[in-house]
């Protein structure tokens, strides 16, 4: 099955900004109260406490801060 490709801002390869706007993600999903810690390659993030966030709070932010973050 074919998966629809990833936009270029999300490709470390083809954004030479990736991990400023990595950082940028973080630091918006930790203000939205998603407490999180980036992985310092940029490759993901884990959970780095509690959050009262509800699933849809939680999927609307990282959608929010992923369009604030990755857009150029």
């Amino acid at each position: 099955m074919k998966k629809p490709l990833q936009p270029p801002e999300l490709d470390p390869a083809k954004n030479p900004h990736y991990l400023d706007d990595f950082r940028t993600y973080i630091r918006c999903l930790n203000d939205g109260g998603l407490k999180v810690k980036g992985l310092a390659d940029g490759s993901g993030w884990n959970y780095d406490g509690e959050s009262t966030l509800t699933q849809a709070q939680q999927d609307r932010l990282d959608h929010d801060c992923e369009l604030k973050a990755y857009q150029r």
